[in-house]
């Protein structure tokens, strides 16, 4: 990790940039308020992150596009 205190940091979980410390005098906690990420890791590298987002994204349009065709479906 690097110890540049102005490097970006991105969730491990869905690529936000939106990810603190939990306790800042454990800098080994992190939370992402975005999806709920708890834990010891973060990302550095911005095109990781990058493919990360894309991947939770997509995942997330699953789960909600799936409940919301069924839910169409019963309204007919």
């Amino acid at each position: 990790m690097s110890t540049d205190k102005f490097t970006k940091r991105f969730c491990p979980r869905c690529g936000s940039t939106n990810i603190r410390w939990l306790l800042p005098q454990d800098w080994s906690k992190w939370e992402c308020p975005d999806c709920g990420y708890m834990g010891p890791f973060v990302i550095e590298d911005g095109k990781i992150a990058e493919q990360i987002h894309k991947e939770y994204l997509k995942n997330q349009d699953k789960i909600h596009g799936e409940g919301n065709a069924h839910d169409s479906s019963n309204n007919r």
